[in-house]
């Protein structure tokens, strides 16, 4: 089974997690951080008993930023850790990762996974991948540590849409989505979570995007950011609304 692995995960954990100190040397903390980096990937390869894998790592430019210009701004005053672009480029020499330019490494990912279908399984740790039907892989470390059992799920359609559609209710504070009402939230109140609910009985996607403009109130900006919560699927693929005539 081909492996593909949205490797910013593993190269911002890995680096955050040797912050250099007085009592060690910097190369020693560079050294550090690439063990680590190895030791979430020997694991990955492990629990999916395979080799077959295929790197992806952010570059330059992102579509969103044209739809919606406060894309992931809370992240703009955040320093990277040390040691990001050492291991970035490790695992560019060492597994050959390609710098994703244009798009979201996610976005990569989807369309990869899209084409590949069951023959392959997404390895990341970000919940906005469960959008896309598939084979998907998470697994947890802190530092050098894996602190819970690594978990392989099969997402349905069904459920990718339903996962789309609710994180449209919730927004995602991560990246600067609001949602429904307007508030950037790091956990999901109880009421939230009952909004979510009449999704689960839902199977048509139009009628989900219904519900969505209901709880919005028929806001407008709901659809723009529906637009930025898609993950392609396919090259300059786009999200767009289910009430509209499919574009060929």
């Amino acid at each position: 089974m081909k492996i593909i692995i949205d490797a910013d995960h593993i190269t911002y954990r890995a680096a955050a997690s040797c912050s250099p100190t007085k009592a060690k040397p910097f190369q020693e903390d560079i050294v550090d951080a690439i063990w680590r980096a190895e030791s979430m990937i020997s694991q990955i390869f492990h629990d999916l008993n395979s080799t077959d894998a295929e790197f992806y790592i952010s570059g330059e430019g992102n579509w969103r930023y044209d739809i919606y210009p406060d894309y992931k701004a809370n992240r703009r005053d955040i320093p990277k850790p040390m040691w990001l672009e050492e291991v970035r480029e490790h695992l560019i020499v060492q597994y050959k990762a390609e710098i994703v330019n244009g798009k979201e490494v996610d976005d990569m990912c989807g369309i990869r996974l899209t084409q590949e279908g069951d023959n392959a399984v997404c390895a990341s740790l970000d919940k906005d991948m469960k959008t896309v039907p598939g084979n998907h892989y998470s697994w947890e470390t802190r530092g050098a540590t894996w602190i819970k059992p690594a978990m392989k799920t099969i997402v349905s359609p069904y459920d990718a849409l339903r996962n789309f559609y609710g994180q449209l209710i919730t927004g995602d504070q991560a990246d600067n989505i609001p949602g429904f009402d307007g508030k950037m939230r790091s956990k999901i109140p109880l009421f939230v979570e009952k909004l979510l609910l009449p999704l689960q009985d839902m199977k048509e996607e139009k009628d989900m995007y219904e519900y969505c403009q209901f709880v919005w109130d028929n806001n407008p900006d709901m659809d723009t950011y529906a637009q930025v919560l898609y993950i392609q699927r396919k090259e300059d693929d786009k999200w767009q609304s289910p009430l509209l005539p499919p574009t060929t």
